[in-house]
């Protein structure tokens, strides 16, 4: 894994999957109506503009209301706009994400299991400020613990 994809790309993509408990699929990237496009540009400083220079450009729009709903709440009513080529980091993402639950062996049943158990799995600074950190602190006081009765043990 490149760390180019690792700390501007990936980190960006799995806080956002964590705050709304949804892992982006393709079909929930629309292209903007001309009268969104008009009010992108008028909005959008030229800095991010330039970034988007030369895609098309999607807003997350997922079918799904209750999805909807929490990326609202998390993120507010404004869209969020990506180009094109941003679309891959969520893919690749998601391709982490199986795979690492894929090598656990373990059975899980939701979404949320599955993210609960990446949150255990990657290091703090992921999940931070997300309802998913709480797995992470758990997995650290348990590490912590661990430490102190093998310390004591050995005392």
């Amino acid at each position: 894994m490149d760390l180019y994809f690792m700390f501007f790309q990936f980190e960006p993509a799995i806080k956002l999957i964590f705050n709304i408990s949804y892992i982006p699929k393709p079909e929930d990237f629309k292209e903007l109506t001309p009268e969104l496009y008009q009010a992108m540009y008028a909005k959008t400083p030229e800095e991010d503009l330039k970034r988007l220079e030369n895609q098309k450009i999607l807003a997350f729009l997922p079918d799904d209301a209750k999805v909807y709903n929490r990326l609202v709440n998390a993120y507010g009513e404004d869209l969020m706009i990506v180009g094109d080529k941003e679309i891959s980091a969520f893919e690749r993402t998601a391709e982490i994400i199986d795979r690492y639950c894929e090598q656990s062996g373990r059975n899980f049943e939701t979404i949320t299991d599955r993210l609960a158990y990446m949150a255990k799995t990657l290091p703090d600074v992921f999940s931070e400020g997300t309802p998913y950190a709480i797995h992470g602190k758990i997995r650290r006081s348990r590490l912590k613990s661990k430490d102190s009765k093998e310390d004591n043990i050995d005392l």
